[in-house]
């Protein structure tokens, strides 16, 4: 008879920051001071972890300025410095108050595996020269409770001008289904994200994103929520968590938005899938 371990009640946990929260929690990322380019190297975020981990959170804030487009991508890396190999890919990162109060950052969950002894690092790509965004880095080792992937894949990045795809939302009835990329991997964990505008002048307002092939969403990845405030700033699609589904590589994948407010303007798209 198989000898069944069980898991232990609960696992190590270890974070960027630690004590009494602040609005600077995390590690600063800087932008380059040409727009929309990689800084000179990653910032290093985690020296080496102390544990094996299954879980990975990532929550980004303090890029939001009334009246302005703060568009933003980031990278976290694994490896040693002047080595670094992408582990999350183009995270959206704008568009974020600091760190006063749940829902206005951007935070994203993914089921991946990092080894003990990792360094982890990040950089910044922003529309605004040399601007900052904050970083905290949360990881779990979950005893082997769920499925955890090698990597992460992000579909519909746009490095040049540090956002995602864009999408008009629909407002009374469903937006239009819009191409976002095709899958280079095989999927087991989903998760889009929404950020910013057309312009600089955010409506207030709940958005909701469907993901799907080119006729219909795919069973399970409808409703993804967010919100969005006049004071430009922007919620996370579900606080960040994604969910289990099983997409095959070489999937067209789409995405639609609808608003609850009389707000047509398009918003930046990507889509985060966990091999």
């Amino acid at each position: 008879m198989a000898l069944f371990v069980p898991a232990p009640r609960a696992g190590p946990r270890e974070a960027n920051f630690s004590g009494r929260p602040a609005t600077t929690f995390g590690t600063t990322l800087t932008a380059s001071a040409t727009p929309h380019a990689l800084p000179a190297s990653p910032t290093e975020v985690v020296a080496s972890t102390a544990a094996d981990a299954e879980l990975v959170e990532v929550t980004l804030h303090g890029m939001s300025t009334v009246g302005a487009e703060t568009d933003g991508l980031v990278n976290v890396y694994v490896g040693a410095g002047g080595s670094e190999v992408v582990l999350l890919p183009n995270l959206l990162a704008g568009w974020t108050l600091i760190f006063t109060g749940a829902g206005t950052q951007r935070s994203y969950r993914f089921p991946v595996r990092i080894p003990r002894g990792t360094r982890l690092s990040a950089d910044l790509r922003a529309e605004i020269a040399s601007d900052t965004v904050q970083i905290m880095v949360t990881l779990y080792h979950l005893g082997g409770m769920h499925w955890s992937g090698a990597g992460v894949e992000v579909l519909g990045a746009n490095t040049t001008a540090s956002r995602g795809t864009d999408v008009t939302p629909g407002t009374t009835s469903e937006g239009t289904l819009t191409s976002i990329g095709t899958s280079g991997r095989a999927y087991r964990y989903v998760l889009p994200a929404v950020m910013g505008n057309a312009d600089e002048t955010l409506t207030a307002s709940v958005l909701s994103c469907d993901i799907g092939t080119a006729s219909a969403p795919i069973a399970g990845l409808e409703e993804f929520m967010c919100f969005a405030s006049t004071a430009e700033w922007q919620g996370s699609v579900d606080n960040g968590q994604g969910r289990f589904v099983d997409i095959a590589s070489g999937t067209a994948l789409y995405a639609r938005l609808q608003s609850s407010a009389a707000d047509a303007e398009a918003k930046s798209v990507c889509i985060y899938g966990v091999y």
